[in-house]
């Protein structure tokens, strides 16, 4: 795992309104220097050249921002499948012989505190790391647990905790498949160059300064990149998801000690 800049989305909208208002800038200033819309069939081809680019980005932006979405929306169901997978597996535990249920209570409990340090990690690597570490070494000490269990108790409620704790294995290494998932960094550079170009030619098309297209222009596109990069961001931004089920889920196994 690492830190990019797409994980901080609203540093990347502010720096790319910036860069954007910039691009518009220039492109009035140089038109103005060459006179280039004085010609009026001149100036109706940058027109089509600029509604052209802002449509090409509004045709990039739209299927960058479905991309995000659903694997946003894929994300979520599987927190939320691993949690309920969790959940049963220690409702099943609790149907075991106390002597069976004890070890495996605990190590369920502190199964479901290291996937609750995952989030509090945030974008600290080093705290990701070793929550990972850890929720892979309790994954190993309850398959450990649990096998020994088996080779003495082999009725129905045992076997239906073994297949809720498999998936619960399971659907954690799907979580974490689907963090790294991200939005290709050539997906982000077409959609940026193309903004670039099109806050550009939009600057290059106008014959007179004009205050509210220059700052409307690029804070739309900014805040839109924004929001897409917040939605493929895994541990930041104001879209996360995951954490309030998380804490019920550790809440509920802590609740009968």
């Amino acid at each position: 795992m690492y830190v990019s800049l797409f994980d901080y989305p609203w540093f990347l909208g502010a720096g790319l309104f910036f860069s954007l208002f910039i691009a518009l800038d220039l492109g009035y200033r140089l038109a103005s220097r060459n006179r280039a819309n004085s010609d009026p069939a001149h100036h109706e081809q940058i027109v089509s050249l600029r509604d052209g680019m802002l449509l090409l980005l509004t045709f990039l932006v739209g299927f960058t921002f479905a991309m995000a979405l659903s694997r946003y929306d894929h994300s979520g169901a599987l927190l939320v499948e691993e949690a309920n997978a969790i959940r049963a597996a220690s409702l099943r535990a609790r149907m075991l012989p106390e002597g069976q249920q004890a070890e495996l209570m605990e190590l369920l409990r502190q199964y479901a505190d290291s996937r609750m340090e995952l989030f509090e990690a945030g974008l600290d690597v080093r705290r990701r790391q070793a929550a990972l570490r850890r929720a892979d070494q309790l994954q190993g000490r309850l398959w450990d647990a649990s096998v020994a269990i088996g080779h003495r108790d082999d009725s129905p409620t045992f076997v239906e905790f073994m297949l809720a704790l498999n998936d619960a294995i399971g659907l954690a290494d799907k979580r974490l498949a689907a963090k790294e998932n991200r939005i290709p960094f050539i997906t982000w550079a077409l959609i940026v160059f193309i903004a670039l170009c099109a806050s550009f030619t939009a600057g290059y098309s106008l014959e007179k300064p004009f205050w509210l297209l220059s700052v409307a222009l690029p804070l739309t596109i900014s805040v839109t990149f924004s929001l897409i990069a917040d939605l493929d961001a895994p541990s930041s931004g104001f879209t996360g998801t995951g954490y309030a089920t998380t804490a019920r889920l550790q809440q509920y196994l802590h609740s009968d000690r």
